[in-house]
């Protein structure tokens, strides 16, 4: 394939024939040059054919609207010397209501899942400028998806969250009402847009709707009101702008012949001359084409080198070869791409607010999770390397082990054991939340979940802060143990150091007030959140609930029925049994404590983890007890026979 630059691009002699060509910025005569304030320069064109070069057509609408190829796609400006036009692209959108109207301009996914998506195609002479576009979402309860039909098959999330009040002075899209992450893939000329509803279809009185775009950089700035009602959609309607490159074509030399006044090549005068028959011209194109994809390889080469250094490789290398490490495996893309069969969505084990999980078999059939996380922001090559290092050699029954990452792309790819029976929150509230769960079970759980928290805060030389503790982050394995993962927000503290400022990640519902507040990142963060998965356990309730049609929180409720004296009555039936009382108000004022909202009167991990034991041994001595009575009753039974 020979790469072919259009004539009409090259400066020409000067004659009058040649003038529209020599001012890249006009049409061709005769042909029409504007379409309501949208200046219309060749290569594009309006009309018959030869005022256009093939693939830049455009519409003139009777209402002074240009369309760019398809209907669908309004044009807002033609910027020839940048290479670049500016056109409109869709809003997602959806809006959940209190009074149970559910709308949105999304197509419900056909895999099952709960996505909906929109789809926007650019042409085959254009591609989505990376550098000067971001993907967006805004809403409060929001998990925004773009993905990239290539043959990565990219997928990017961007996850919002925000309460009411929260909103008044921010400015920044960076997570609170709004968040931005780039662009996947490479040469876009196509991108769908979507939701993943499940859990987050939440009812917002304040801010009922959500929306996901690909925006022009310079032109987006966030304002506290797009979160309100649905002001944003009211006042942009369901398009904003963005930015597209133009592509060259890839086409043959028997294509291009046929057409031999719209295209040339360049001297280094920036005369052209017309592509003739030669043999000689036709062997020198061949060389340069094998060239340019050896210079492509090389620089795909380059690429790989320089975030494999950029990530810390080369030291992570070092601490392999002199032996202070020997438990962290470096894959390479190919490994994990083979493993992953090119991170088919059938392997998809789950999205979380900081990447997406699949299931992975590696070339030993050894089945493991491979995490591609979004992008993050860049820390310390040493820093970063020093993490992957500590969690390599956690070594706790109830912490999921890193196995290893791949260091070839812009954001490290982790590899962790596989854990085969999903998560707490499937357990308890997903499709399998019919099934009985034992009281038992779920004292075990929260001890063995407390004690991985414990193990993070005090039994390595550096404590981790895991900052995103919830019931979708604990796994359990073949036998139901429990598995505290993703580190996706956790935070090594520093020695001495009992607290940490840092941008508030987590999750609504289980956030700590006060961290929230003062962003002030401390393992009493961790104690807060168990003690919402805690509730999460005995009531069977999410951390945000309906009660109806009201949202409500979970700890703020139960803590409000606790005071009451009426905690029971937030209690799942399926575990509650005559002579119990002291063993839930034990478990309560356990909650209670975690959830107090001053950090330095929580209890720590440890403390967490002894109560939970005790009360599990309370719960023994009342099964123990029961029993008793249960053998009394038969051999009382037994003896009135007998002496009948």
């Amino acid at each position: 394939m020979v790469l072919l630059v259009a004539a009409t691009f090259i400066l020409q002699h000067s004659t009058a024939t040649d003038g529209a060509a020599r001012n890249n910025s006009l049409a061709k005569p005769g042909c029409q040059d504007k379409c309501g304030n949208v200046s219309i320069p060749y290569p594009f064109g309006i009309g018959d054919k030869g005022c256009f070069r093939e693939g830049f057509e455009v519409f003139c609408h009777s209402d002074n609207v240009a369309m760019l190829n398809t209907s669908d796609t309004a044009l807002l400006g033609i910027y020839v010397t940048l290479g670049e036009v500016r056109v409109q692209s869709p809003i997602a959108w959806y809006c959940n209501y209190t009074n149970g109207t559910w709308v949105t301009n999304l197509i419900k996914d056909t895999d099952g899942t709960d996505t909906y998506w929109i789809s926007y195609d650019v042409g085959p002479s254009f591609t989505v400028s990376k550098a000067k576009n971001k993907f967006t979402a805004i809403g409060c309860a929001t998990d925004a998806l773009i993905d990239v039909d290539e043959e990565d098959d990219y997928t990017n999330e961007c996850e919002s969250s925000c309460h009411e009040g929260s909103m008044e002075k921010s400015t920044q899209c960076t997570g609170m009402g709004c968040c931005q992450s780039s662009i996947p893939g490479n040469m876009l000329d196509s991108f769908s847009l979507g939701f993943d509803l499940h859990g987050n279809a939440r009812v917002q009185n304040f801010s009922p709707c959500s929306y996901g775009f690909v925006v022009e950089v310079d032109w987006f700035k966030f304002d506290p009101s797009y979160i309100k009602l649905s002001y944003f959609q009211e006042h942009y309607g369901d398009k904003v702008p963005l930015i597209l490159d133009w592509a060259i074509d890839n086409v043959t030399c028997a294509e291009a012949k046929k057409n031999q006044s719209s295209y040339a090549c360049i001297d280094k005068n920036s005369e052209y001359f017309i592509v003739g028959t030669s043999i000689g011209f036709v062997l020198l194109v061949v060389c340069i084409s094998a060239l340019l994809v050896k210079c492509q390889k090389r620089q795909l080469a380059k690429e790989k080198e320089r975030f494999f250094k950029q990530n810390g490789g080369h030291m992570l290398y070092q601490q392999i070869l002199s032996r202070q490490i020997d438990t962290v495996i470096i894959f390479t893309i190919e490994d994990l791409k083979k493993a992953t069969n090119n991170y088919d969505r059938s392997r998809e084990l789950g999205r979380g607010g900081h990447g997406t999980v699949y299931k992975g078999i590696l070339d030993n059939n050894k089945v493991v999770a491979v995490k591609r996380s979004k992008i993050v922001n860049v820390v310390q090559t040493e820093e970063f390397v020093q993490e992957i290092i500590i969690l390599s050699q956690l070594n706790h029954r109830s912490v999921v082990r890193l196995l290893g990452c791949c260091l070839e792309v812009e954001v490290p790819i982790l590899v962790y054991e596989y854990i085969p029976n999903g998560t707490l929150s499937q357990l308890i509230h997903g499709n399998r939340s019919r099934l009985p769960v034992s009281l038992e079970d779920r004292l075990r759980i929260a001890q063995e979940s407390a004690e991985a928290l414990e193990y993070l805060h005090v039994s390595i030389n550096r404590p981790i802060v895991h900052g995103d503790v919830k019931s979708l982050n604990i796994l359990l394995d073949e036998n139901y143990m429990a598995k505290v993962t993703d580190f996706g927000a956790s935070r090594m503290l520093p020695r001495d150091v009992v607290q940490l400022m840092t941008m508030v990640q987590g999750t609504l519902g289980y956030l700590d007030p006060e961290y929230l507040q003062e962003r002030k990142l401390t393992e009493k963060s961790d104690v807060y959140s168990f003690g919402v998965v805690l509730l999460e356990l005995i009531t069977r309730k999410q951390a945000i609930y309906f009660d109806g049609h009201e949202e409500k929180t979970l700890a703020t409720s139960f803590l409000q029925a606790l005071k009451d004296n009426r905690f029971e009555s937030m209690l799942d039936t399926s575990i509650m049994g005559t002579g119990m009382e002291e063993l839930f108000q034990e478990v309560a004022e356990l909650a209670s404590r975690c959830l107090n909202l001053k950090g330095d009167e929580r209890p720590s991990m440890t403390q967490v983890g002894d109560k939970l034991k005790a009360i599990r041994s309370i719960w023994r001595a009342i099964l123990l007890l029961k029993h008793e009575e249960t053998q009394c009753a038969s051999s009382s039974h037994v003896a009135h026979g007998f002496s009948s």
